[in-house]
């Protein structure tokens, strides 16, 4: 999964900002929530985890309905 998290934040990271990248990464369904709290370390985006655990958490939650629905 690190290394996946890793992909995402090089081609990510340098176009958009550090904090919509944790977003997108919490949405997708096989990194989620673990992935984004993963780019928001310091080893890789330097983001504060009291900024990063909402940012993950609303990233993790807005897919579901749709997820819901559409199933």
């Amino acid at each position: 999964m690190e290394s996946l998290v890793q992909w995402f934040v090089a081609h990510l990271g340098g176009s958009v900002g550090k904090e919509l990248t944790i977003f997108v990464i919490s949405m997708i369904p096989i990194l989620e929530l673990r992935g984004g709290l993963l780019a928001a370390s310091p080893a890789l985006l330097n983001v504060e985890m009291w900024r990063a655990i909402p940012i993950c958490v609303i990233g993790n939650i807005i897919p579901v309905p749709f997820i819901l629905l559409l199933i």
